[in-house]
């Protein structure tokens, strides 16, 4: 397991800029994933969270979400097990002017210290096919919420990235 997750965190490191560059490319694996993208912040918005809502975004990539739901007025909480995802979330952050509203470190789902019921949503959006353990797993999530709190999981398959 921990050799699958280095070589996952590592695929991510080396190809951090394209799938940064993935929500531009006018192509089928593109438009997919900026589709995903739209699906899911409209899934956000259809939960009417307050003003100042704690979002986790486990997974967070190049930081679109985490800009896109700090823009929108929520306080996020962004990882990623590649540190140049993590430099790009804040790097977004900085420039869109929300970088105290994001705050992105380095780290693993499955073992994340996130378990203190402080998030209204957590979302994992194209994590899952990543994961060495499974969507059975993904139930690190339950104490990372607050009571009565939302969870948005979006996959493919392992062939999908």
């Amino acid at each position: 397991m921990e050799a699958q997750k280095e070589f996952v965190k590592k695929d991510f490191q080396n190809r951090a800029e394209f799938w940064n560059e993935i929500y531009h490319l006018p192509n089928l694996f593109g438009t997919i994933h900026q589709l995903r993208r739209v699906k899911v912040l409209q899934l956000v918005g259809k939960l009417h969270l307050g003003p100042g809502a704690d979002i986790l975004i486990a997974g967070c990539g190049a930081g679109g979400e985490a800009v896109a739901l700090a823009l929108s007025g929520y306080e996020v909480k962004a990882i990623d097990a590649a540190p140049a995802m993590v430099l790009m979330t804040l790097r977004q952050a900085a420039e869109a002017g929300i970088q105290n509203h994001v705050a992105a470190t380095i780290g693993d789902i499955d073992d994340v210290a996130f378990r203190n019921n402080a998030f209204d949503l957590v979302l994992a959006v194209g994590v899952n096919p990543h994961l060495p353990f499974g969507e059975k797993d993904l139930c690190w999530v339950a104490p990372g919420l607050k009571p009565g709190g939302h969870l948005i999981i979006s996959t493919g398959d392992r062939l999908s990235a």
